[in-house]
């Protein structure tokens, strides 16, 4: 799995909240629309994040076992296809790894502020704050590929937040 990367994949506010009550808690798939376009593929892992009130809100980590369109999905989901969410292509979580969306995890300013990602013209950048230090989302609006460390630092704090439970 040396090849595997690592992407960071923001749901806006709205849909964060949608998604939630909605009762979608599992994180089984991710509907969008570039994953194929950024190269991911089976044994990448795939970070859900919102940024909600200024803060970026940790809600998960996807290991990938494919990427397919919405009849391939719901047959491997084995859900009717009007049952997922609209998009034009999906991520499938690797069954051993599916877990449910943490919707409360903040991520601290210390971890925010080291976060290093590519875009998709594979320039690098950061998170961005407003003048009022809170996270500019516009930071997080495409898929991009995260920094071996960035992924190491979101991983660690989904594994402090499992063992405090």
């Amino acid at each position: 799995m040396s090849d595997a990367r690592s992407f960071i994949y923001q749901w806006a506010g709205s849909e964060w909240t949608k998604k939630i009550r909605s009762g979608w808690l599992r994180l089984d798939y991710l509907g969008g629309e570039r994953f194929a376009q950024v190269g991911v593929k089976p044994g990448d892992q795939v970070f859900v994040v919102s940024v909600r009130v200024g803060e970026l809100f940790l809600g998960g980590r996807v290991v990938v076992s494919a990427v397919c369109d919405l009849h391939t999905a719901a047959s491997i989901l084995t859900r009717d296809s009007d049952d997922l969410w609209p998009a034009s292509q999906y991520v499938i979580a690797e069954p051993s790894t599916v877990s449910d969306l943490l919707p409360g995890l903040i991520v601290p300013a210390a971890v925010v502020d080291r976060l290093e990602m590519f875009s998709p013209g594979k320039k690098r950048r950061t998170v961005k704050r407003r003048d009022d230090g809170r996270i500019d989302p516009q930071t997080l609006r495409h898929l991009g590929e995260l920094m071996p460390g960035s992924a190491q630092a979101l991983t660690r704090e989904l594994e402090r937040k499992f063992s405090r439970v």
